[in-house]
C-alpha cells in the first residue's frame, strides 16, 4: 500500500473513532405553582457535545402534564456555572434551563 493510501485509510480510522457525546437532561427543580421546569446536565471537556433540546421540551413537558398543564414552552436562555476548573480553566459545567408550563388541563 501506497503511503498516500496508507494516509488515507488511517485519517478514516481515526475519524470513524471520533463521536459527537450526547448529554441527558435531568429534572432539577421548579415550581407547580409558579408552572416553571428547571433541567440541569453536566459537561466536561469533551468536544462536540450537544445536548438533545427534544428530550429536554419532552421531559419538561412530562413534568407539566404531571402537575395538571397541557405543555410546555423553553424560557429561552440557559445559565452555566462552572463546577470544577484548573490551571488550563474550567474543566466541567452545569447547564441548566427553564421551561414554562402551559394551558391548564382542568
Amino acid at each position: 500500500m501506497d503511503r498516500k493510501l496508507g494516509g488515507l485509510v488511517l485519517g478514516v480510522l481515526l475519524l470513524s473513532g471520533c463521536r459527537t457525546a450526547t448529554v441527558e437532561w435531568v429534572a432539577a427543580g421548579g415550581s407547580k405553582a409558579d408552572a416553571t421546569v428547571k433541567l440541569t446536565h453536566r459537561l466536561s471537556n469533551v468536544r462536540d457535545v450537544q445536548a438533545d433540546k427534544q428530550q429536554a421540551l419532552d421531559l419538561a413537558t412530562q413534568r407539566c402534564l404531571a402537575w395538571g398543564y397541557s405543555g410546555a414552552v423553553p424560557f429561552g436562555s440557559q445559565s452555566v456555572v462552572c463546577n470544577a476548573s484548573n490551571q488550563f480553566g474550567c474543566t466541567a459545567r452545569s447547564v441548566a434551563v427553564e421551561f414554562q408550563c402551559t394551558g391548564q388541563t382542568h
